[in-house]
């Protein structure tokens, strides 16, 4: 009986201290995120007080930096669709069989490109952004970046479902 006393406070008491999780993202995994940037991944996380939460995630991949922001909100908080939509450039391409109001767009500012989809679930909106760098992601083009927008937006809403 000492025994297997001895061996469960030895054995099973360490997990809980090896099993931390450490910051998670309610609506898209750090492993989704490195598939779709071809690399590892840090995430930072903000709260907006109950309203929401702000994923930023980074590629760790040196010669191609990407980034991948999703801000989700509330519908009633009074946010809107329109003031995320209003960063958008002159593309802009309605998207069905993902949300509602759903819509994607190119992000122009400054060195970096990026792409925008925005949309809505029942009382939350959400937005996903992701951004390359011009001079040093020249290879990534615009189809392949309105991709990765698109298939982050699919995760993202379904998790909002």
């Amino acid at each position: 009986m000492k025994k297997h006393m001895l061996f469960t406070l030895l054995v099973v008491l360490p997990f809980p201290m090896i099993a931390r999780a450490g910051t998670v993202c309610p609506w898209i995994n750090k492993a989704t995120v490195s598939g779709l940037l071809d690399s590892m991944v840090s995430l930072e996380m903000q709260s907006a007080d109950g309203n929401g939460s702000t994923c930023f995630f980074q590629s760790r991949n040196q010669s191609s930096p990407l980034s991948l922001q999703v801000v989700v909100r509330n519908r009633d908080a009074g946010h809107e669709i329109v003031g995320y939509e209003s960063q958008c450039g002159s593309y802009r391409e309605p998207l069905r069989n993902i949300a509602n109001d759903t819509v994607l767009c190119d992000i122009e500012a400054h060195s970096l490109r990026g792409v925008q989809v925005t949309g809505r679930v029942r009382n939350k909106i959400f937005a996903v952004r992701l951004e390359s760098s011009r001079r040093e992601n020249a290879g990534m083009t615009e189809k392949m970046l309105r991709e990765k927008a698109k298939t982050a937006a699919e995760q993202v809403a379904g998790n909002l479902f």
